[in-house]
């Protein structure tokens, strides 16, 4: 008998281990769950349980960038590239993304090959470039509305534009929202009022027609198939398609979005959340309830009933069953400036931010499909030691490597990049035009503003040399960084030549490490390395001493000054003055760069190319994105980059 009791003394202490084991591991798991919540495992209310996180890559091997170049097939000798970034709207239609931008036309991605075209425009009028509003007809043509140029049709599988404006029966040219009825006709929203088109012809109508207002700032269409509208100063109304009736009652005016639900409700977006009408009741939805920031731009109804809010500057809020969830860079979105959502094939879900291209949600993940530039407003191009272009741009930095680009615009204060050099380390400095300088290595990004010691947080030239690193700045002078302090130049310990009254427009540093800096309407200084500051001569007919745009030097020593009055050389202290009589296109020379012997000259009228004996001149037929060209590099294996003011950049692999 005693036998027996200590053997189940002993069973029931093995019990009480095993017991005691289990709790651990259900505790362990929970607080694994809890502190992983919100990041790559992130579920939506509804969804299946998580699954596990994917094991890391060894070390050695590297993770590929997922995107394609802009460009299918090899390099060409002429390759243009635009931004993929500041998207206004967009459209899913099956394998296929259309996007509106704001300065670089319409944009196709690939949602299966992830690669992108782009539908640019060819009108002189810039507003033909700027996107508002998207619509594809039953025939597969797209509709694009633009801010100011009217309405432009691509038919399917070409890339010309046929254009409908005032005179074509449009109330105005300022387009503010497309969508194609049941009938297959094509609505266009205007400040003016709107406009039907039947397949023949535009039907206008404005308040004469019985509209109940015509300031209109966005249109949609419910599932019972009537077309609504959103007024900027009073009730939203709809065309049953006989007459138009307006709504009694609505709680805020000027909605900026119309998207039917599956229930034949309308959601409204609205600058103070989101607003939910049906026949029996009206509802709005603010950051009270649960929504991650006031201001809706897109709404998206999903099949399971779920609905997806994109906000500006706040990520996306989605609601279902009550249920509020925050969608934002810690879920991994690439973009919290949502301006569409979509649904797209296998449930995923589609987002277009407005810096950071289109974001696809997909197996619980968020990737991103192929992106461009951040911005086609080039200020800087510079090549660093691994072979990496880096581009500044008023939108941020963007870098190209192995034929992908990546490009930096949150981790910036002020995303207006100026200049770039590069240290021993293989770091990045990056200077921008607000927010001071910026060391980039690897993921990490350090900043120097005026509270670390920089004179100004305008930088407009960057440069390495053994005293340490050189910021110059519009109107600040120059500043100096030996790693540990700084040491301002300015007019005061320069004799005057660093004067504020001339911003500052070109730096360059030559194979001697002499620093020149060119002024609008000061001429030219330069400091030799460890030496004194100097006035360099006089070039006749610049404007004051000098308006200077650019400077470089050549193989030989001599330096090239790019002036509104044309180029100058200056050989052993004596100039020599280059105008459209001896070959440039213009008088106004934007840029100069040197290619041994070779000087590329960038204007308002195309890109010239001297060297010593011969011109030649290249323009936009012949492969350049634009005919103004303000910036010029020459990589170190001869290719010739070419920014543009507001059209992106070309690379030209040609001699």
């Amino acid at each position: 008998m005693r036998q027996k009791q200590e053997r189940w003394k002993h069973v029931w202490k093995r019990v009480g281990i095993l017991t005691s084991l289990a709790s651990l591991c259900l505790c362990w798991s929970l607080w694994h769950r809890t502190a992983t919540a919100g990041g790559d495992d992130f579920a939506l209310p509804g969804d299946e349980r998580p699954k596990p996180k994917p094991r890391k890559r060894a070390n050695n091997q590297k993770r590929r960038y997922r995107g394609l170049s802009p460009i299918y097939g090899p390099p060409k000798e002429w390759q243009s590239f635009r931004s993929t970034s500041q998207l206004t709207c967009a459209i899913q239609d099956s394998d296929n993304i259309w996007a509106g931008t704001n300065n670089s036309g319409v944009i196709r991605w690939s949602i299966r090959s992830r690669g992108y075209r782009f539908y640019v425009p060819k009108a002189k009028n810039s507003n033909a470039q700027r996107i508002t509003s998207l619509a594809l007809d039953r025939q597969g043509n797209l509709w694009v509305g633009t801010k100011g140029y009217g309405v432009g049709m691509v038919k399917d599988g070409t890339r010309r534009f046929k254009w409908y404006q005032y005179k074509n029966g449009l109330p105005s040219n300022d387009i503010r929202g497309l969508v194609r009825d049941n009938n297959g006709n094509i609505w266009a929203a205007t400040p003016r009022g709107v406009a039907r088109w039947n397949g023949k012809r535009w039907k206008k109508f404005t308040r004469r027609q019985g509209l109940p207002d015509g300031d209109i700032r966005a249109v949609g269409l419910d599932s019972q198939g009537n077309v609504w509208f959103s007024p900027n100063i009073s009730n939203p109304f709809y065309y049953n398609g006989r007459r138009f009736k307006r709504l009694k009652k609505f709680p805020f005016t000027g909605s900026t979005c119309a998207v039917s639900d599956r229930t034949g409700g309308m959601w409204f977006c609205n600058e103070q959340g989101a607003i939910h009408y049906t026949s029996e009741n009206t509802r709005s939805y603010n950051t009270t309830h649960g929504m991650a920031g006031p201001i809706v731009q897109s709404i998206y109804v999903d099949a399971g009933g779920g609905v997806w809010f994109g906000t500006k500057d706040n990520g996306i809020s989605y609601l279902r069953n009550r249920r509020w969830s925050t969608i934002n860079r810690r879920q991994g979105l690439p973009g919290t400036d949502i301006r569409a959502l979509m649904g797209g094939p296998g449930g995923t879900i589609l987002a277009a931010t407005y810096l950071n291209g289109i974001a696809m949600y997909q197996n619980r993940r968020w990737n991103r499909l192929g992106i461009g530039i951040v911005g086609n407003k080039i200020y800087a191009i510079s090549h660093g030691p691994d072979g990496a272009a880096w581009i500044g741009t008023s939108s941020g930095a963007s870098r190209y490597h192995n034929g992908y680009w990546y490009n930096y615009a949150n981790e910036l204060t002020t995303p207006d990049v100026r200049s770039f050099t590069f240290d021993p380390t293989n770091s990045a400095w990056i200077g921008t035009f607000g927010a001071g300088a910026y060391r980039h290595k690897g993921r990490n990004w350090k900043a120097f503003d005026v509270l670390a010691g920089i004179a100004s947080n305008n930088v407009v030239g960057a440069h390495l040399t053994p005293e340490g690193l050189w910021f110059v700045h519009e109107q600040k002078g120059a500043s100096l960084y030996n790693g540990e302090s700084w040491k301002t130049y300015n007019e005061r310990n320069t004799l005057g030549l660093l004067d504020p009254a001339y911003p500052v427009q070109a730096t360059h540093l030559d194979k001697d490490l002499t620093l020149y800096i060119g002024f609008k309407g000061g001429g030219v200084i330069k400091r030799p390395l460890r030496g004194r500051w100097q006035r360099i001569g006089y070039m006749s007919g610049a404007g004051g001493r000098g308006v200077v745009n650019g400077i470089s030097s050549d193989n030989k020593g001599n330096l090239w000054f790019a002036t509104k009055v044309g180029l100058f050389r200056m050989k052993g202290g004596a100039f020599k003055h280059f105008t459209k009589r001896d070959g440039l296109p213009d008088k106004n020379v934007l840029a100069v760069a040197t290619e041994g012997h070779k000087i590329w000259i960038g204007t308002k009228k195309g890109v010239a190319c001297y060297d010593g004996t011969s011109w030649r001149s290249f323009n936009h037929e012949m492969g350049l994105v634009s005919d103004e060209i303000t910036v010029i590099s020459v990589s170190p294996t001869g290719e010739k980059w070419f920014g543009s003011p507001a059209s992106g950049l070309t690379i030209y692999r040609g001699e």
